[in-house]
């Protein structure tokens, strides 16, 4: 049936990679140059970083993550992977002071 299983930002990557492993995705880096992996190596790849995250950081369900940076492959992977682990994606805004980010990041 349709609640099978909890619909979350992780499992949209999940199930592309399951059924359409193949098909690209592709996107830009800061360099300009263009990155292109399949929807398989994406997961491959997230899973990886979320496996990082837990184990190198420490980082567990609720926990909030924050990244300071362009809308990249390694962005959209970190995305995912810190859903996919329960955590909290907190986006910085790179065009704030330094200053203004601290207060965001200091934020309970």
């Amino acid at each position: 049936m349709m609640d099978d299983y909890p619909l979350n930002v992780h499992a949209i990557i999940r199930h592309a990679a399951l059924y359409f492993g193949e098909n690209e995705v592709v996107s830009r880096d800061v360099d300009d140059n263009i990155v292109r992996l399949t929807y398989r190596d994406v997961y491959d790849r997230v899973q990886r970083i979320a496996s990082m995250l837990e184990g190198e950081l420490g980082v567990k369900p609720g926990d909030r993550v924050g990244a300071l940076g362009v809308n990249t492959h390694r962005y959209y992977e970190l995305y995912y992977a810190v859903s996919g682990i329960g955590a909290v994606f907190v986006e910085m805004n790179f065009r704030l002071s330094p200053i203004e980010i601290t207060h965001v990041v200091n934020q309970d």
